[in-house]
């Protein structure tokens, strides 16, 4: 018992450590949102307002494209290459159809 009371002190100082580094990290992707928004109104651009609280409200799940392997793939080139290997094979298919009515 005496081994988990010393490392749990330790462990939930860095757990509040990373939830306050997260919580500040947080701000600083908003509050420039926040602001476009903000002149937005200004100058009474309705898309920039609707734009700006849809990137501070929606949760966007990360797209992950991966390789025919399996393998992430993180460089933009790379899945950019990646969508263009999907849709050749998509659209042209080797099969073929014939047109015989």
């Amino acid at each position: 018992m005496k081994e988990n009371a010393a490392t749990a002190k330790p462990y939930n100082y860095l757990c509040r450590a990373v939830k306050r580094s997260a919580k500040e990290d947080k701000e600083h992707l908003i509050r420039p949102v926040c602001k476009e928004v903000q002149d937005a109104i200004m100058q009474n651009k309705t898309k920039a307002v609707y734009e700006g609280v849809r990137k501070i409200t929606c949760k966007q799940a990360p797209s992950i494209i991966k390789d025919k392997g399996g393998m992430v793939l993180t460089a933009p080139t790379a899945v950019k290459k990646r969508w263009k290997e999907y849709f050749d094979e998509l659209y042209n298919d080797p099969n073929g159809v014939t047109k015989t009515f």
